[in-house]
């Protein structure tokens, strides 16, 4: 159930609903490949990551504020995309 408090867009999303949908990944010569992946909503409030050491945590959050980029997935709140692989849409850090 939506709060009624919160105030809705013209198709019944929450106006901050955050949506993530990522995959970042990394490799080198040296080390094997890691990978981050993500899929998640968080609605207006609180949201927390949890996880172990090295499971990808702060990799989300740096995708999501734009300091990494993904290799592919969408970022959006609301209506406002904050990046998409597919459209090849990548706002900055400091517009975001």
């Amino acid at each position: 159930m939506e709060d009624p408090g919160q105030p809705l867009l013209e198709d019944s999303t929450p106006a901050n609903r955050l949506e993530v949908r990522l995959r970042k990944t990394y490799s080198s010569r040296r080390t094997r490949v890691f990978s981050a992946e993500a899929e998640f909503t968080a609605s207006p409030g609180v949201t927390i990551l949890f996880g172990p050491s090295g499971a990808g945590k702060s990799t989300i959050l740096y995708c999501i504020a734009g300091l990494l980029e993904p290799e592919r997935g969408r970022i959006a709140i609301a209506r406002h995309t904050l990046f998409d692989s597919e459209s090849r849409v990548n706002m900055p850090p400091e517009k975001r």
